[in-house]
């Protein structure tokens, strides 16, 4: 059996994630469809989301893109963990850290 990487895990995580947005009851919410990606955000600050974050480009785009529309929402949970999403996507492009050098949160130290 191959060996499960902790970028497979973190992929099966988020889907799962996806699907939540794909139900009626959240599509039609608005506050629903922010608590689901509150979840996703939360999600990318694990470590191992983080290391994926880093190495994926293409899903780093997306969860910029998402984490900047939740920006909308400073009173929500989704607005602020995209707002340390977003700095984690800057220190991983601006300040070319690498993932075992992210502080999660590091601009409320």
């Amino acid at each position: 059996m191959a060996p499960i990487y902790r970028g497979e895990i973190v992929c099966d995580d988020i889907n799962q994630h996806f699907k939540e947005l794909q139900n009626e009851n959240v599509k039609e919410n608005e506050h629903n469809q922010l608590s689901v990606w509150d979840r996703i955000f939360k999600r990318i600050l694990e470590p191992d989301g983080v290391q994926y974050l880093h190495k994926n480009i293409k899903f780093r785009f997306n969860m910029k893109t998402r984490a900047y529309d939740a920006l909308a929402y400073p009173g929500h949970s989704a607005g602020m963990t995209g707002e340390l999403v977003l700095d984690v996507i800057e220190q991983i492009e601006y300040f070319g850290l690498p993932p075992n050098e992210i502080v999660v949160g590091k601009k409320y130290l």
